[in-house]
């Protein structure tokens, strides 16, 4: 063996430890990226799941304003079919159909009340499930990260132990 052969050889041993150094660190990065992307897509499905539950929540409130709003009307209708009648047995037919007209109200209250705290439960779930996540993502790029490092080092011994026979092996054939 030459100096130009083991030159030669030296470099080839160089430029597979920097393709498989490269292919290492490429391998790290694509664990970042699955890992961002994994906990987009759980932000995403949280996020859905909020607005449906938003959506409820809007939903319970408007039935709440159409409720109050009949029943004003049903009132309004009380008072004027008790017109002609004495003063207190129209007050007691009046009271009467707004206590009705308020059990329903109250009704489309807790509508409301529970609408909101399943809201809350989902976007506490939600932050729980996220922060899970992130953590067993954390943890599987520590152990990619901690394979490349490894495949790195490994790749870095190889190269030298190669270098080195290379190198015996031209002072043997000087």
């Amino acid at each position: 063996m030459d100096y130009e052969q083991y030159k030669d050889d030296k470099k080839e041993v160089r430029a597979d430890e920097k393709a498989a150094i490269d292919a290492a660190r490429e391998q790290r990065k694509d664990g970042k990226e699955a890992e961002r992307d994994e906990i987009k897509a759980a932000r995403d499905e949280r996020d859905a799941e909020v607005d449906l539950a938003k959506e409820d929540v809007k939903t319970a409130r408007e039935a709440k304003r159409e409720i109050a709003k009949e029943d004003r009307e049903e009132i309004r209708q009380v008072r004027k079919d008790t017109r002609g009648e004495d003063r207190e047995t129209r007050r007691e037919e009046i009271d009467a159909a707004k206590a009705e007209k308020k059990a329903e109200v109250d009704l489309a209250k807790d509508g409301i009340k529970v609408a909101k705290d399943a809201e809350r439960e989902i976007r506490k779930e939600g932050r729980e499930d996220l922060h899970d996540m992130k953590e067993a993502a954390r943890e599987g790029y520590e152990e990619v990260k901690e394979n490349v490092r490894d495949e790195i080092k490994s790749a870095r011994e190889a190269a030298e132990e190669k270098i080195k026979d290379l190198k015996d092996e031209f002072k043997k054939d000087e």
